[in-house]
């Protein structure tokens, strides 16, 4: 039901503060940036890109507390290996993510699983990871190799291959979640998100 006001009535709502739409940015997004995003940073301009940069040079051209949410799809396998003054490289990732994300700021992102076809079949990937790739990100105790900030775990999910799953997710989903919780399936992409402290 829609309700109408008159001129008047919004006369005193003009002091009330207006909350900006939320920014969001896409790390290496290529042209196809993520619809949730409002900013898109890649190595090469293209129609999604608003920062061109190339993500593993670090500091990025961005102040800290920038972003209200991070987004990064099929990028993480892509970051050669190496080390940036003694920390390995995808550690100094994370935490330039960290830096520009905004307190309780969310970042959601997915990539091969290492035992997948799409892991092993693309010359470019430099790393494979499993689940357990990332439990150095929010584990309590501490790695001395990484010094890092502590991240909040919030969800991930290994989504797993199997023949028909494009028309099985779009007609029966739950046949779907039922599908993709079956271990004799191959996994595909491992899904994350992760959450900055807001304290």
């Amino acid at each position: 039901m829609w309700v109408s006001y008159s001129g008047a009535q919004l006369a005193g709502t003009k002091d009330l503060p207006v909350r900006p739409a939320p920014r969001v940015l896409d790390i290496g997004c290529g042209s196809r940036r993520d619809p949730r995003a409002t900013e898109g940073m890649d190595l090469w301009p293209s129609s999604g890109v608003t920062i061109v940069h190339d993500a593993t040079r670090i500091p990025w051209p961005i102040e800290d507390d920038s972003y209200d949410g991070l987004v990064s799809h099929q990028f993480l396998e892509h970051v050669p290996q190496g080390s940036l003054d003694g920390v390995n490289l995808i550690f100094r990732i994370f935490d330039e993510m960290w830096r520009v994300l905004k307190p309780g700021g969310s970042l959601e992102f997915d990539t091969p699983h290492a035992d997948s076809w799409d892991a092993n079949n693309d010359m470019t990937h430099q790393r494979l990871f499993t689940p357990w790739s990332f439990r150095e990100l929010w584990v309590l105790e501490k790695n001395p190799l990484y010094p890092r900030k502590q991240w909040e775990f919030v969800r991930m999910h290994v989504d797993r291959g199997y023949p028909g799953a494009p028309y099985v997710r779009r007609q029966l989903p739950r046949l779907d979640r039922v599908f993709t919780r079956l271990h004799f399936f191959r996994p595909r992409y491992i899904f994350c998100t992760l959450r900055k402290p807001s304290h």
